[in-house]
């Protein structure tokens, strides 16, 4: 049995129920998990029986293994140095988290774990590859989208020293190029992410008496939904019944409060802040479009493929989407969906009112998008491809 330690910055994580899936599908074909996180958001504590997390800073427990562990405390040193020189931002992680290095490195040890997987390019590289140094172990890397286009600090040296690095979306590998020396193109792999495919017979031809919108996702700049509530005062004027649910907390919370109190929408505009996965489901379900309005944020940072669009495709929700990121690997215009420009009130308001009053359009989107998620998305043959990648390094 394959033990592997998976690095992470949050777990459980509210936002990242994609690495929750994967986790369970890798146990699910024989793999032997262990969770290594700095903390967690969850509302219920860790799913993870196997579960570890960066302990309180102890100047006594740091020397001690530093002393018990010399030739490991050298390796760090080493690896600091050229973290210093690749990147001093990604330096001084090392240098803060020398306890958390001991610490997670003792536990890999004690464990007998053979390969140590980071969920992200960014802090998670930095602990994973440190933690693979002292430990003498096999090295990997996933990398999503903001730790691809905003975190990839030392990207060469991180991905030098991995195995592997997958990417989610394309348009996150070929970006991750432009970052790397060529030698290390070889090394990325695409695996998208994956969904459960166990519906069953959807009605996809909702007829609604009120339009139903939602938009779901964490309330941050690059998720675009102001430019969504925007928008739907003009649905308001020609639907004066429709109505729009927000599902989602995050620091833009306040903003877009404002913005909707601004634009007269308090009736029509509900935020109902974070939703617990099975009720938000059943809001996929129940709504007549999931509108995605994404846009590229001032630093950079963009969408992949959000998991709600895949989740939408799951359940028979016509999906409207920006074209930005990787959403439009999944989102395929007029064939699976409706892509708008980011930011682009008037190509969002005609995409809503398009979806609203044709139905038969609506149910040929639906039925395409289900077919795309069969084909790109199943979970069982994603993790499969991941595990093969597990399985092919470690048998080398």
């Amino acid at each position: 049995m394959l033990k592997i330690a998976y690095i992470l910055t949050t777990y459980p994580c509210r936002s990242e129920t994609f690495i929750e899936r994967q986790i369970k599908a890798l146990q699910e074909s024989g793999f032997d998990i262990t969770i290594f996180a700095a903390g967690y958001n969850g509302t219920n504590g860790p799913s993870q029986s196997k579960a570890f997390y960066r302990p309180n800073f102890s100047l006594f427990e740091t020397f001690r293994f530093a002393i018990r562990h010399p030739l490991s405390l050298l390796r760090l040193l080493i690896l600091f140095v050229k973290f210093l020189f690749a990147c001093p931002r990604e330096a001084t992680v090392i240098a803060c988290n020398m306890h958390t290095i001991f610490y997670f490195s003792s536990i890999v040890e004690r464990l007998n774990i053979n390969h140590i997987h980071s969920g992200f390019l960014s802090w998670p590289a930095c602990i994973g590859l440190a933690v693979a140094k002292l430990s003498r172990k096999k090295f990997s890397i996933s990398a999503h989208s903001r730790d691809i286009f905003v975190e990839h600090g030392a990207a060469n040296l991180k991905i030098k020293h991995s195995m592997f690095t997958v990417c989610c979306t394309s348009d996150g590998l070929e970006y991750l190029k432009t970052k790397l020396l060529k030698q290390y193109h070889s090394k990325l792999y695409l695996n998208y992410h994956g969904i459960e495919l166990s519906r069953g017979k959807v009605n996809n031809c909702r007829c609604n008496p009120s339009p139903l919108i939602t938009a779901t996702a964490r309330l941050v700049e690059k998720k675009g939904f102001n430019v969504l509530i925007k928008s739907f005062g003009s649905v308001v004027n020609k639907y004066p019944s429709a109505k729009l649910i927000i599902a989602g907390s995050g620091p833009e919370s306040n903003n877009l409060n404002h913005l909707i109190k601004e634009n007269h929408l308090e009736k029509n505009i509900k935020m109902l802040g974070w939703v617990e996965h099975r009720r938000l489901m059943k809001l996929l379900s129940d709504s007549d479009i999931l509108v995605v309005p994404s846009i590229v944020d001032s630093n950079g940072d963009r969408d992949g493929i959000p998991n709600i669009i895949l989740e939408a495709f799951s359940v028979g929700t016509p999906v409207i989407a920006s074209c930005v990121g990787g959403i439009t690997e999944a989102v395929k215009d007029n064939h699976t969906g409706l892509l708008v420009a980011p930011s682009n009130t008037a190509q969002l308001l005609e995409a809503i009112l398009k979806l609203i009053e044709d139905k038969v359009m609506s149910a040929k989107l639906s039925e395409n998008a289900y077919e795309l998620l069969k084909y790109h998305f199943d979970l069982q043959k994603n993790a499969q491809q991941l595990a093969k990648l597990f399985m092919d390094t470690n048998d080398a």
